[in-house]
């Protein structure tokens, strides 16, 4: 399903909610050692995106937040994540999924963990950069040579027993609070995925409650709209449902 809405849209932050930044002169953050989780939310949808421009804004100052003029994204039930980087690798992977088993890893995990960034004072909104590590669920010995060239082509590399691809991923967050109608005919998931952002090694604590800032989303052309294509992106439901055994 295809759909086009022009709009002006205004992501108001609220101060319950852990989301896009612009510092106000108080303490949002402070030292912490080991990590903690603080961002949750479910992914229900995804799409791929044309024509997108985001500023955030506070009082007469603006800034440009920087993301793909197209691109891809995550629909969650708090928050838009903008991917940055790593769309062409988690599109790449959802094609080569229907021809070798794939899985994140062979623990029980029930989210995706991404780690947050750590804000510099000049940083307009969240954002997140990992890595994510994909395997071929399949024994070693029934990879076929024409099988390693075709996985050597999209990037995977033997490892031990395995063959594995590493996937750098980045992106934004931005708050969906108030603008639930642009999504009203989103094609959603299966099933919704876990995401989680957590902050590690003496880096952040935040305090939601000293951030403030409003992010608006408009055409990146003026004269054209916004364009949103649902996709399906199957990766996501390989780190809730890893295999029981090789």
């Amino acid at each position: 399903m295809r759909f086009v809405k022009t709009v002006l849209l205004s992501f108001v932050f609220l101060t319950s909610g852990c989301t896009a930044l612009l510092w106000n002169g108080n303490e949002v953050v402070k030292h912490r050692y080991g990590y903690s989780t603080v961002i949750e939310d479910k992914v229900t949808a995804a799409f791929q995106y044309k024509n997108l421009s985001v500023t955030a804004l506070q009082g007469t100052s603006s800034i440009k937040v920087a993301i793909p003029e197209n691109g891809v994204a995550f629909l969650g039930k708090k928050n838009v994540y903008i991917l940055t980087s790593g769309a062409n690798d988690l599109l790449a992977l959802d094609k080569i999924s229907t021809q070798y088993p794939l899985v994140s890893g062979f623990e029980k995990k029930d989210a995706l963990r991404l780690e947050l960034k750590k804000p510099d004072n000049d940083d307009a909104v969240l954002s997140f950069s990992d890595e994510l590590f994909v395997f071929v669920n399949q024994h070693i010995k029934t990879i076929t040579d024409h099988d390693v060239e075709t996985l050597k082509q999209a990037g995977f590399q033997r490892k031990g027993e395995d063959y594995v691809k590493r996937i750098s991923l980045a992106g934004v967050i931005l708050p969906r609070e108030k603008n639930n109608s642009l999504f009203n005919d989103m094609t959603l998931l299966d099933k919704p995925h876990k995401v989680e952002f957590y902050v590690d090694n003496d880096s952040t604590e935040f305090h939601p409650v000293n951030l403030v800032t409003n992010v608006v989303l408009t055409p990146f052309a003026a004269a054209a709209d916004i364009v949103f294509f649902p996709i399906s992106i199957r990766v996501l439901g390989l780190i809730t449902n890893p295999p029981t055994g090789r």
